[in-house]
């Protein structure tokens, strides 16, 4: 009640809050427990996939093995609301296989790159379950994750790409939706790999990601992009854009100072 606001003197320049950093919060779910029915099966599943740091381990346990092997949980992202599960009437819980139905509000999908797109579709999916070793197991598990909408705007944000236009002169973003925190630089680069994706006037000099190494690791505020294709071949100017690319783009990662690009046994050197 005795507080005011100043009405004089000087004005001073204050950090930006850039909504970036990590969160505090962090979420270990927990495996399939011992004995679970197939609509909690499926709920745990759901629930797995809410892990943060990001990790998509133990949503594959809720899997069969056949299915765990074969889900390719980097395919895209579906973002929710409002999910509901239930076990159709007509299924007899002593069957050996099941269906679970999963209805849920579909509120925006995020591509391979991490492109935005809203979404208005109401989908309703089917999960057959089996029983490994006297457990309920899912066999046939969507493409790509899928989170609810508070778990999205809690951890995801946009940042840009950087690729090169047509002629390789100028640098040109391209917006992407990423998971903050320590997996940030490894989720940049990748998608950055990944190439250009859905337009065909960016040009990349930047090897894909199959060349890339599983993970980019920061020490002392340095981030090292190691790629298994030597870079000794690529041309003065071809280096030089591909350093840019990676450079502009890892410019979104909060206290990084630096950057190391590895490519074989050539390490590039720093031109300005």
């Amino acid at each position: 009640g005795c507080a005011g606001i100043p009405s004089s003197g000087p004005v001073e320049r204050v950090a930006d809050d850039s909504g970036l950093d990590q969160s505090t919060v962090r979420y270990a779910p927990v495996g399939p427990p011992g004995v679970a029915s197939p609509p909690q099966i499926v709920r745990g599943y759901l629930d797995a996939m809410l892990a943060y740091p990001v990790s998509t381990g133990t949503a594959a346990q809720y899997l069969t093995p056949e299915a765990a092997e074969e889900w390719r949980s980097s395919s895209g992202l579906t973002v929710y609301s409002d999910s509901e599960v239930t076990l159709p009437q007509s299924e007899s819980p002593n069957a050996v296989e099941v269906s679970v139905v999963l209805r849920t509000n579909e509120v925006a999908r995020l591509d391979r790159q991490g492109h935005h797109a809203h979404s208005t579709e109401d989908p309703e999916r089917a999960y057959r379950l089996l029983q490994v070793d006297g457990q309920w197991r899912i066999t046939n598990p969507q493409a790509g994750v899928m989170v609810s909408n508070t778990y999205y705007e809690d951890y995801f944000r946009p940042f840009p790409l950087y690729f090169f236009d047509g002629p390789g002169e100028r640098l040109v973003p391209d917006l992407v939706h990423l998971a903050v925190g320590d997996q940030l630089p490894t989720g940049l680069v990748t998608a950055l790999a990944r190439g250009p994706g859905r337009s065909g006037t960016f040009r990349t000099y930047v090897p894909g990601a199959g060349a890339l190494r599983p993970s980019v690791t920061v020490s002392d505020e340095v981030a090292e992009v190691e790629f298994s294709t030597s870079l000794a071949k690529l041309s003065e100017g071809q280096r030089e854009r591909l350093a840019a690319q990676i450079v502009w783009t890892l410019r979104s990662v909060p206290d990084l100072r630096g950057v190391r690009i590895i490519g074989g046994t050539t390490v590039l050197s720093a031109r300005g």
